[in-house]
């Protein structure tokens, strides 16, 4: 499942209505049907804020947009810092019959041959590779275990929230996927009060494959969080009103 992943959310002034396009794949003709029930709910609570806060429907249309990246963020898998990986039995095996001999030929006064270092050896079936490293720990600094970019697919959305609000902060996440992730996410607008609209989309080519669990389900139930965590957000609103 790879290529860009876009969700839209347009408004329209009929009473806070309006609709959530559904969530395109652009590459192998896939597509994502979002619940009609979690969009529902998702306009609903629009057209709350609308009522009882005074939102423009703009606004409402944006605050609606910061929660459903901010649930896709929450969707998405963060790597662990290192690829998989383990000493080669086999390679310490000639080492050993190495080190032996070179024992013996200590004793005897001859050369002995130098010993490599351990091999270290791949066990992730995506990314093979092996290499030679004093020890685990020197083992962690090469560039075949280490993961660089760990966290970019998170913090893709977490950028994205910034043109809604409030920044995302990815934990985890290395400094230089934090830097290209603003590569990965396009949002295009309009703040039109009749018709305001967003669509968000995330341009990185596994991005579904690094959503939690299935994919699909991911994105559909981001919207059903996204619904709740907008009430949460205008009850926490009217709350603080009422204690001033």
């Amino acid at each position: 499942m790879a290529g860009r992943l876009s969700i839209g959310v347009s408004g329209s002034s009929g009473g806070g209505t309006g609709r959530v396009d559904r969530g395109a794949i652009d590459g192998p003709a896939l597509s994502i049907d979002i619940p009609a029930k979690d969009v529902s709910a998702l306009f609903k609570a629009m057209a709350r804020g609308q009522k009882e806060l005074g939102w423009s429907l703009p606004r409402s249309v944006w605050r609606a947009s910061w929660n459903v990246v901010e649930k896709l963020g929450t969707s998405t898998n963060v790597a662990d810092p290192f690829r998989k990986f383990s000493r080669s039995q086999e390679e310490d095996k000639a080492r050993k019959l190495i080190q032996g001999r070179n024992q013996r030929a200590r004793k005897r006064g001859q050369p002995e041959v130098k010993v490599p270092y351990p091999l270290w050896k791949s066990t992730d079936k995506n990314h093979k590779f092996q290499f030679r490293a004093a020890n685990k720990s020197e083992a962690k600094k090469s560039p075949f275990v280490r993961i660089w970019n760990r966290g970019l697919a998170a913090s893709s959305w977490a950028w994205g929230m910034g043109v809604f609000g409030r920044r995302g902060n990815v934990r985890g996440a290395t400094r230089n996927a934090k830097n290209l992730a603003t590569r990965h996410i396009q949002v295009s607008s309009d703040k039109n009060p009749k018709n305001p609209w967003v669509k968000i989309t995330n341009r990185l080519g596994y991005i579904m494959n690094a959503l939690k669990g299935s994919g699909y389900h991911a994105v559909d139930s981001a919207m059903r969080r996204a619904a709740s965590g907008l009430e949460k957000e205008i009850t926490k609103t009217l709350e603080r009103k009422m204690i001033k």
